[in-house]
């Protein structure tokens, strides 16, 4: 909290927020990308949406069977976290790109993104499965 006020104070704020912090999360999206584009199935459609410098990359998976939360839920049992993104979506509630998402934190070290890319893959890849069933579509 010192430094933050200290910083604040002194008016480099944006200064270091431009030429430190932006440039690292470029950096970690960047490196996001690469695991996505080298790990995950090629017969799946996904998007990485543009980095604008946050601590988070959106993550499109086109025609999910099911929802952004039993997604969140299944890779959950596998000990990998996201954020399921539909509820960050405002306005129409019914496009399915709504359930489509979710939020994949950069605050991790390298070696735990790619550790958690290839859970991802690996979970996706049984999801897209024709065999597959979500846990909630048995009830």
């Amino acid at each position: 909290q010192r430094m933050v006020v200290n910083t604040l104070k002194n008016g480099k704020l944006p200064e270091i927020s431009a030429n430190y912090i932006r440039t690292h999360y470029k950096q970690k999206h960047d490196y996001l990308k690469n695991l996505l584009t080298t790990r995950m199935p090629d017969d799946i459609s996904w998007y990485l949406h543009k980095a604008e410098g946050s601590l988070f990359g959106w993550l499109w998976l086109e025609g999910l069977p099911f929802s952004d939360n039993d997604l969140y839920n299944k890779l959950k049992a596998e000990n990998l976290i996201v954020v399921p993104g539909g509820s960050f979506f405002h306005g129409n509630r019914s496009c399915p790109h709504n359930q489509e998402c979710i939020r994949i934190s950069l605050t991790a070290t390298d070696e735990e993104l790619k550790k958690g890319i290839d859970i991802l893959s690996s979970v996706v890849k049984k999801v897209y499965s024709s065999d597959f069933i979500c846990e909630t579509e048995k009830i």
